[in-house]
């Protein structure tokens, strides 16, 4: 009985098993079976992803066709406009001399037929009277110089007004005091020809145009309150973290500190130790625990006592410094040559460019004309910053801005504003643009606070750490110290010789230089070259808009004289067959049935060929 029992009792503990195994069974089905799903579905996604690919491809390469052909329409284009030009100066120059030598003739025709003049008569008796009787009298003095404000009187009264209320252009005015320091001084805006019909066409004031707000929202910015905590948690981490990553210990830095090991010390962990060091009170708070800990047993956490037993080393945070310094020397020495260079280069191509002057000019004379009925009107020239708002002021036309406008003035000037071909005689010169750009990003102040002022900072650690009588430091380090203090005497006097030239480029232009904060001025240049180029872009825009108009106006008429041709051919075969249909009436019978096998032969042989 108690067999019997034992063998009920496994049976049952095998149905049991079987229940579980096929439950699990069922579990690894259903988790195959989703799998499978999910392979399925990745796979028509990765169709999905490869067939928008080739879709983008597709568009990307119409695309390039597209900005291709654009560019080609573009050159013919402007070949054309070239060539008419050509023929315009042409035609000007021949009506020129036409005009001259007409009105000499008519000068001619007229003195012989009325004689000699009353005036010419006193001039003939004056001559006779001077070889007769010489005049002991001296000569009278020469006219007094005109006071300036009656020079200006005289050139205001020299403009042209407009006849109706134009735009306003709300610019800002250089000072007075500056003017004979820029190139303003020498330029006068009425020498630029100006088409001021066209401009108090397209720029005048609208009555019934509604003026838009600009409404400006001031969004303040959150103020934080940091409130530093000294060796709190974070920076006890990150200590940690430094300790634990690179697995140091107090005693293999400082022997690798004193060895100048630079095996052991890289780049990576000079960066990460750098960062460890205590600054500002925690200084103060080491120097407490070191006198602390010579009388009293003090319990401290490990990154605390890595950076105590660090500081125990004389001189550590120097040496430790001056190895960084010998390491990134190099670098920083590059950083500052290309930055000064950069500034040279750009300060030298700004005050030499003549093309962006006569483009000032343009727009000094299109704004004086603009506000000559304001308070703002008649300046001697106006800052870089103005710019932007020659390209707020729209046309009538919506289509031409004021500084499109002034492009097309430039180009009537032979103001060469932008080629399709690589050249650096235009105003749009790509190798300028590019150096604006870059030197932008950074300030003459900048250098002076952040490299110049590493290597004087390195200098002085070099200086601490050569006070320790160590023939290896001196053996490392001396020749070092006398490279760096070269270059930095170079360097200064490079630098002077920069801000020199930087109050040059800003006096030029009628900008401050103070504070030397350089990218504020070329950061405006910038503005002023990418808004000059826009506008040039869109204007050639509207060019090939007016082409495209064109030449549909053209291809529409073509067509409805095609249309009108057709229709008058119609008109007369149809014509034609209604005399033929009378004429064939009025026939006799026989001679309709010749008619007819005629017909019937001519259908035949066509049929056959």
């Amino acid at each position: 009985m108690s067999s019997r029992n034992n063998s009920c009792d496994t049976a049952v503990g095998l149905q049991s098993k079987l229940i579980a195994l096929k439950a699990e069974l069922k579990k690894a089905q259903s988790v195959i079976i989703q799998q499978q799903h999910m392979l399925q579905v990745q796979k028509q996604l990765m169709d999905r992803k490869q067939s928008i690919d080739k879709v983008k491809q597709k568009l990307i390469n119409n695309l390039n066709l597209e900005n291709q052909s654009l560019q080609n329409q573009v050159k013919k284009f402007e070949k054309l406009i070239q060539e008419k030009n050509q023929e315009l100066e042409k035609l000007s120059l021949i009506n020129k001399n036409l005009t001259a030598a007409n009105n000499q003739l008519l000068s001619e025709i007229t003195k012989q037929l009325s004689g000699p003049t009353s005036e010419e008569k006193e001039i003939r008796i004056q001559q006779i009277k001077r070889l007769s009787i010489i005049d002991t009298r001296p000569p009278p003095p020469p006219p007094l110089p005109l006071p300036p404000q009656k020079v200006k009187q005289q050139q205001e009264q020299q403009r042209k007004k407009p006849k109706r209320q134009l735009k306003q252009l709300h610019w800002e005015a250089v000072l007075m005091q500056k003017i004979e320091q820029t190139f303003w001084n020498d330029m006068d805006d009425l020498t630029i020809k100006v088409d001021f019909e066209q401009l108090e066409e397209l720029f005048y004031q609208q009555v019934n145009a509604p003026q838009q707000q600009q409404i400006t929202v001031q969004i303040q910015q959150p103020t934080l309150n940091q409130h530093i905590q000294i060796l709190n948690q974070e920076r006890s981490r990150s200590v940690e973290l430094v300790i634990a990553k690179y697995r140091l210990t107090s005693q293999l830095v400082i022997q690798a500190v004193s060895n100048i090991d630079l095996k052991f010390l890289d780049g990576e962990k000079i960066e990460a130790l750098m960062k460890c060091l205590p600054q500002g009170k925690e200084i103060e708070q080491m120097e407490k625990v070191k006198s602390m800990r010579d009388n009293q047993q003090i319990k401290l956490n490990i990154p605390e006592k890595f950076l105590v037993e660090l500081y125990d080393m004389p001189f550590f945070e120097e040496r430790l410094c001056s190895i960084s310094f010998k390491m990134s020397f190099i670098e920083i020495k590059k950083s500052i040559d290309s930055k000064i260079q950069l500034v040279k280069n750009t300060c030298q191509q700004l005050l030499q460019c003549k093309y962006l002057e006569k483009f000032l000019l343009c727009c000094l004379a299109v704004g004086n004309y603009l506000n000559i009925n304001t308070p703002k009107g008649i300046i001697k020239g106006f800052k870089l910053e103005s710019i932007e708002k020659f390209n707020l002021i729209k046309g009538n036309d919506r289509e031409t801005s004021l500084i499109i406008y002034i492009i097309s003035i430039a180009e009537q000037e032979n103001i060469p504003v932008f080629k399709f071909e690589e050249n650096e005689d235009q105003l749009l010169n790509t190798q300028l643009m590019n150096l604006i750009g870059e030197v932008s990003k950074f300030s003459l102040i900048q250098i002076f606070n952040n490299e110049i002022n590493q290597i004087k900072i390195g200098l002085k650690h070099l200086e601490k750490m050569l006070t320790i009588n160590d023939q290896n430091i001196n053996d490392s380090y001396q020749l070092f110290q006398q490279e760096v203090l070269n270059y930095y005497k170079v360097i200064e006097n490079e630098y002077l010789e920069q801000q020199k030239l930087y109050e040059k480029l800003c006096d030029h232009y009628g900008e401050n230089y103070q504070n030397y904060e350089s990218e504020k001025v070329f950061q405006k240049f910038n503005q002023l070259f990418t808004l000059i180029k826009k506008a040039k872009i869109q204007s050639i825009q509207l060019k090939l808009s007016q082409v495209n108009e064109s030449r549909i106006k053209e291809t529409q008429t073509q067509l409805t004289r095609v249309r009108q041709s057709i229709m008058i051919e119609e008109q007369e075969q149809t014509n034609s067959v209604k005399k033929q249909i009378e004429q064939a009436k009025r026939l006799p019978l026989h001679e309709l049935l010749k008619l007819k096998s005629q017909f019937k032969a001519k259908a035949n042989g066509k049929i056959q060929e």
